[in-house]
């Protein structure tokens, strides 16, 4: 049975007494690490005004940023980890932001790259709404034509904030998935986490929902109270994937062990219908 948003919050408050620190520490690293990451991406992004062919600096910058997105998930799954073992109970780690450069990296990137093909078609009608709004733009500055690209980009950014809303929503449970089934291939992992959320998004929306006092502390305090909201949250939405899991027991489509060719190993393909 699942349990209301208050016991969740209430829970993962409980679960996190003294244990704070620790993750506190790992996001404040995490932190530190990216903006140590990014200080090079900065500097090429700068190219264009050293050299004299226009556009490098965007050229050799694109490799980069998705080279950086790709760390940053692996360390951010990492600090994931943390509060996933909270949740359990289990002693969290400072040293697990590096958990996934050490357990199936490759897994966790794929995991990264089928979440963004899911959010191509939201990403594709925003480009197409930036495109048809700088061709309004351009074509004339009367104020139906301006309207009319305010118009298009307005809905083409209500789409693709939806879309990818709902996206995330539905791939939520793909780490846990993750560190729960060794082995176990990237694509099966995001669809099986689709599929666990399948009738429940409402449900995980509403409980990120119920912490929109915290959100507006965290606005006020500059971001400074997002330290204790993210493992809040985090631990909340795996007491929300155990739920989920007792709630779907026996409802497996394949419940035997399935052997991936390319590494021998066997797991259990735990997909919800």
């Amino acid at each position: 049975m699942m349990r209301s948003n208050r016991e969740y919050r209430a829970e993962a408050r409980t679960k996190l007494l003294g244990n704070y620190g620790t993750v506190i520490g790992a996001y404040i690293l995490y932190s530190l690490i990216l903006n140590l990451l990014t200080t090079p991406l900065s500097l090429v992004t700068g190219l264009d005004s050293f050299f004299p062919i226009p556009g490098i600096g965007i050229v050799v910058s694109l490799p980069l940023s998705l080279l950086l997105s790709i760390v940053s998930v692996l360390f951010a799954a990492g600090v994931d980890k943390i509060s996933y073992d909270i949740s359990y109970d289990r002693k969290g780690d400072v040293s697990d932001i590096f958990y996934c450069f050490k357990h199936e990296p490759f897994t966790v990137v794929f995991c990264y790259l089928w979440i963004l093909l899911r959010m191509l078609p939201g990403i594709i009608i925003f480009v197409i709404g930036m495109i048809v709004f700088a061709a309004l733009t351009v074509s004339g500055m009367s104020g139906g034509s301006f309207a009319a690209a305010v118009a298009v980009i307005s809905v083409a950014s209500l789409i693709y904030l939806v879309w990818i809303f709902v996206v995330k929503l539905g791939v939520s449970m793909t780490f846990f998935l993750y560190y729960e089934n060794p082995g176990m291939r990237a694509r099966d992992i995001v669809d099986t986490s689709v599929r666990m959320m399948k009738g429940n998004k409402g449900r995980l929306f509403s409980l990120y929902l119920s912490y929109i006092g915290y959100y507006i502390l965290a606005f006020l305090s500059c971001g400074l109270a997002l330290l204790w909201l993210n493992p809040n949250i985090t631990v909340s939405t795996a007491l929300f994937y155990d739920d989920l899991k007792k709630e779907g027991n026996g409802s497996y489509v394949n419940d035997e062990p399935v052997k991936d060719t390319a590494s021998g190993v066997y797991y259990h393909q735990e997909y919800w219908n």
